[in-house]
């Protein structure tokens, strides 16, 4: 009698697929809403950012419509291909077995957005040293060209990087997606709907996040 197949364990390539694939996401993980824990992550950032030292100060706009990517993809591509490893690593390389500090420990909140007026787009707003500014375009412009979908389309329209100067304030506007429920609660006027995004909405750097808070006393 032949073996019986195995069945695909939870890691296997079948039922996970390749973490590099930017077609497949998650269905059940589809919102119209920023849910009441992100939401207050993004909201109380900017307290943490300026106890830490490290201000967010320049936000990039990231204009995915602009490119020829399944809109669904934009998270899960944000997140593998800018914000995470490749960010970590410009912002503290490893030189010669070593970590080293460039722009210092990454610090960043962000959001995305699927707005009828501007398409699907990415806020993401960071802590980045004014000496870095020409290295973080290079960073980006790196990016740009090793992904034919993204080098189809000119740096300055894919990207609109611009100084922060009161993100205090500029924190309720990458929220305004907040469910209205908790909006109220948190003083919000009015809250905007913003589309839905498969994949995660938004979110912040390790060292901004709520166990980072309570360790300062926040």
């Amino acid at each position: 009698m032949s073996p019986k197949p195995k069945k695909a364990c939870a890691t296997s390539p079948e039922r996970q697929g390749s973490a590099r694939r930017l077609q497949g996401t998650n269905p059940r993980r589809v919102t119209q809403q920023i849910s009441r824990r992100p939401a207050s992550t993004i909201l109380n950032s900017d307290r943490v950012a300026d106890a830490i030292d490290r201000p967010l100060n320049t936000e990039v706009i990231f204009r995915f419509w602009k490119t020829s990517l399944s809109h669904a993809s934009m998270s899960k591509f944000f997140e593998l291909e800018v914000r995470g490893r490749r960010f970590g690593y410009w912002s503290k390389p490893i030189v010669k077995g070593k970590r080293v500090s460039f722009n210092g420990d990454p610090t960043y909140a962000w959001a995305a957005e699927v707005s009828d007026e501007a398409g699907p787009h990415i806020h993401w707003c960071l802590h980045l040293q004014p000496a870095k500014e020409p290295s973080f375009r290079k960073f980006l412009e790196r990016i740009r060209s090793s992904i034919p979908e993204l080098a189809a389309v000119p740096f300055e329209e894919l990207f609109l990087i611009r100084g922060l100067y009161d993100y205090s304030s500029y924190k309720m506007y990458i929220a305004k997606g907040i469910d209205p429920f908790y909006g109220r609660a948190w003083g919000f006027k009015r809250v905007q709907n913003q589309g839905i995004v498969v994949g995660k909405r938004c979110g912040v750097s390790a060292n901004l996040r709520r166990a980072a808070r309570k360790a300062l006393g926040l």
